[in-house]
């Protein structure tokens, strides 16, 4: 599970660390965390400010779903 911030103005970052330390997470990457108490499923925290260099990356490891395939699922 993946709990994350994309476009969000900065000044709500502070409420984002806030909920990141109350859940113990560790960092694992530049904001991107791991709560270590979740194990099934994991769970994730990761913070984007709306930085284009990261909103525009596709990870290979991301299922790509056409809208077909996205309907056939429902």
């Amino acid at each position: 599970m993946l709990v994350q911030a994309f476009d969000t103005p900065e000044s709500q970052r502070a409420d984002f660390e806030a909920f990141r330390v109350a859940l113990r997470a560790r960092e694992i990457a530049p904001l991107t965390y791991k709560v270590d108490s979740f194990s099934g499923p994991c769970l994730y925290l990761a913070w984007c400010d709306g930085n284009v260099d990261f909103r525009e990356v596709v990870l290979p490891s991301a299922p790509q779903f056409t809208s077909e395939k996205s309907s056939s699922m429902l």
